[in-house]
């Protein structure tokens, strides 16, 4: 292939990619508009099914309710201090020494 093949090929495919990149731009466009139209027709449907029962509800009273707060409680200061801590108990260990009891050093009894 020579050299004005390539850039042909190169073309081609870079307008190939394009068309369907717009393609599916213009789909995704299309559906979120029409998805938008569905949500507005559904709340505009909502708003009038909600007017017009709005519409035959009997008109509510108004009704005053009155309440009694509770009184504001007294404040009581409380200082207590942390009881003394026992020293903390001591724990001796004791580990043989070294050489101890059944080691032998050197040549041992033949």
């Amino acid at each position: 292939m020579n050299g004005i093949q390539r850039i042909a090929l190169t073309i081609a495919g870079l307008a190939t990619l394009t068309a369907v990149g717009g393609v599916f731009a213009a789909q995704g466009y299309v559906e979120a508009q029409q998805q938008a139209q569905a949500a507005e027709s559904a709340q505009a449907s909502a708003m009038a099914a909600a007017e017009a029962a709005a519409q035959t509800l009997p008109p509510l009273s108004t009704e005053i309710i009155y309440v009694k707060p509770e009184p504001t409680p007294q404040v009581i200061n409380v200082t207590q201090t942390a009881r003394p801590s026992a020293a903390p108990p001591v724990v001796q260990v004791a580990a043989p020494a070294a050489g101890g009891e059944g080691e032998h050093e050197g040549g041992g009894d033949d």
